[in-house]
C-alpha cells in the first residue's frame, strides 16, 4: 500500500486506483511466494485459480531439486 500510495501522490492523484495497485505490486519482491500472480489490471483474475497454479508451479520446481 505505501508504495501504490507513492506512485498515486507522484502522478498527483489523491487517492490509489488499480494502475498505482499494479505498478506497486511489479515494485515490491515478495521472496516467499516467487511464484505468486499479480492479480491488479486484469479482468479474468480468479484467486483459486491463481494460488492452484501458485502451488503447482511450486511441486514442480521441488522435483526438479529433488
Amino acid at each position: 500500500m505505501v508504495e501504490a500510495t507513492v506512485f498515486a501522490l507522484k502522478s498527483g492523484k489523491d487517492s490509489i486506483d488499480e494502475i498505482d495497485l499494479n505498478l506497486a505490486y511489479n515494485r515490491v519482491k515478495v521472496s516467499a511466494r516467487r511464484f505468486a500472480t499479480n492479480p491488479f489490471m486484469h479482468d479474468q483474475f480468479h484467486l483459486l485459480s491463481a494460488l492452484q497454479d501458485e502451488e503447482n508451479r511450486l511441486k514442480r520446481e521441488r522435483l526438479k531439486i529433488k
